[in-house]
């Protein structure tokens, strides 16, 4: 299956606290959404640090194929993270695109959908929204399906609070990926073209 991705984080004002990264690997492609939380201090570090965790640690087939990809990295970056004075919390969204799978965990209000012409489903709606990563208490929620031709959204919830179900939807399926995530920022902008939140977003076109 053909694999085509974008990617984007736009801070609502400073540095932000909001992260995404795409990591390519010998056995399939690795996604990660991560927003600190603001004002509990370490929020941009926390997030950081679930990036950090999946740069370093790449899948093997068999974790791709194997319900509950990335859970137990984040168990431990949660261990970590409340026993550090300044550790900070994130929610966290991690997956791993590979083998026709589709396989990932996920704690938090960040989300990953599906998006086809005919609605959409999000592999994330099980998921524990507290406590989050670096409590020390984090429940992280593993999904998988099947990978299929559609688009598949990551984002935080900078989106998904913002903009209605029916908007993203119709940002995701825009023809071009480039010009599809730049109509998923502009959703939640504001007619000042000021931002809410940060924003980070990672759109995926299988084909």
């Amino acid at each position: 299956m053909e694999l085509r991705v974008a990617s984007l984080v736009q801070a609502a004002q400073g540095a932000g606290e909001d992260r995404a990264e795409v990591i390519q690997t010998a056995v399939g492609t690795v996604i990660v959404v991560a927003d600190g939380a603001g004002g509990m201090g370490g929020g941009a570090g926390a997030a950081e640090a679930v990036v950090n965790t999946f740069r370093a640690r790449h899948p093997t087939a068999t974790a791709i194929t194997t319900t509950g990809y990335g859970a137990e990295a984040l168990l431990e970056l949660d261990d970590e993270l409340s026993a550090a004075p300044a550790g900070g919390q994130s929610t966290a969204v991690v997956l791993a695109i590979g083998q026709g799978l589709i396989v990932g965990a996920s704690v938090g209000d960040s989300e990953a959908w599906l998006i086809s012409n005919r609605g959409y489903r999000a592999l994330t709606a099980a998921q524990a929204r507290t406590p989050l990563i670096g409590s020390g208490g984090a429940v992280p929620r593993a999904f998988k399906t099947s990978a299929m031709p559609c688009r598949l959204l990551v984002a935080t919830d900078g989106l998904f609070r913002y903009a209605s179900p029916e908007s993203i939807c119709g940002a995701a399926r825009t023809p071009e990926l480039d010009r599809a995530i730049t109509a998923l920022l502009d959703a939640v902008r504001l007619p000042s073209g000021a931002l809410q939140d940060d924003v980070a977003i990672v759109l995926c076109e299988l084909r």
